[in-house]
């Protein structure tokens, strides 16, 4: 009876202790495990900011360079519409689309600081065949206006005065021929021969001529007039060739900097959205010390395009703010900065 009492105490005894054991080593592997749930949790966050970023950035781009190319095509109508009825009234509605095309080029500038060479538009080559890139074609300057038409003191010099042909393979070659003023493709060689040389008294539009579907089609050698419409149409046309090359880019999915930017290491790929960003805000606050007179003969510098760009920039960064991405300081900086401005009537 005693052996079978001591039998069962010695069992119950055993019991309690291996009981006692797993729950010890219970209570000291729960702060191990709530520790790693942790990290993993932090990592998570992590890798969803970064995502956030990447999204932000490319999102952005492609409504950018959406809206760019939708402006030019505008542009387009309405340089289409002067070379068939070259009034004053359609050219001053050409100007203007110029100038609201080329103001939302230049606020592209944020996508444009990212450190990435495209293989195909970042390409400049002078033989067998010329190429430009594509910021080169797009929108170089300063230029020599007397390289493509009339000018003060030379009435018959320029491309327009030349027996070239009027050509998109001639107008690449000519481009930057000899000299980097010598600007015969982009915006500024379009926004010149919308305004031509200000010292001539009659007025702009008469020195234009207006192309009927005949006259486009005529074998005739086309007088000074003819060649400076058809010069529009072309300017035009390669512009938008250029902005769709842009766009496709940087919204598709197979798009250079869409792909690139996804697939290269998250870290580095960080790096180089973060300075772009502040990238062009160092240039913005540079541009806004200069003076107003200067900006507002500057196409560069003028107020619309200076605050389109700080638009989109702060866009970008109030929305990264609100996803909880990490933002640095000197970015933040901005958006404490910015927001009262916004707020101005």
């Amino acid at each position: 009876m005693k052996d079978s009492i001591l039998k069962s105490l010695f069992k119950l005894t055993l019991v309690l202790m291996t009981t006692y054991s797993m729950s010890s080593c219970d209570k000291q592997a729960a702060p191990k495990a709530s520790s790693q749930a942790l990290e993993t949790s932090k990592a998570k966050q992590t890798i969803n900011a970064s995502q956030d970023l990447h999204h932000l950035f490319l999102d952005a781009a492609r409504q950018s360079f959406e809206q760019l190319l939708n402006r030019a095509m505008v542009l387009s109508e309405t340089v289409t519409h002067f070379t068939r009825q070259p009034t004053q009234k359609n050219l001053v509605s050409a100007q203007l689309a110029w100038k609201q095309t080329h103001d939302r080029y230049i606020t592209t500038q944020l996508f444009r600081h990212i450190d990435l060479t495209h293989p195909q538009l970042d390409l400049s080559q002078s033989s067998p065949k010329v190429i430009h890139p594509i910021d080169i074609r797009l929108d170089q300057h300063p230029m020599i206006p007397g390289y493509l038409d009339a000018v003060a003191g030379y009435a018959n010099s320029g491309l327009i005065y030349s027996e070239l042909p009027i050509s998109a393979e001639i107008l690449n070659t000519e481009h930057q021929f000899s000299d980097t003023g010598y600007v015969a493709i982009g915006f500024h060689a379009l926004k010149f021969m919308l305004d031509g040389d200000p010292a001539f008294d009659s007025p702009h539009s008469s020195r234009f001529a207006s192309l009927t579907e005949n006259k486009q089609n005529s074998s005739a050698p086309p007088r000074p007039e003819e060649r400076r419409s058809r010069y529009l149409l072309l300017l035009v046309d390669m512009i938008i060739e250029d902005l769709k090359r842009l766009l496709l880019a940087w919204s598709s999915e197979d798009g250079f900097y869409t792909q690139t930017l996804l697939a290269m290491d998250q870290k580095q790929s960080e790096r180089l959205i973060l300075n772009a960003l502040n990238l062009e805000s160092a240039s913005l606050s540079a541009l806004k010390t200069e003076s107003a007179a200067k900006a507002n003969k500057a196409s560069h510098l003028n107020r619309d395009s200076i605050a389109s760009r700080t638009a989109l920039l702060l866009s970008v960064l109030q929305q990264l703010s609100g996803t909880g991405y990490p933002v640095p300081d000197s970015l933040r900086a901005i958006i404490a900065q910015e927001e009262p401005e916004q707020t101005k009537p």
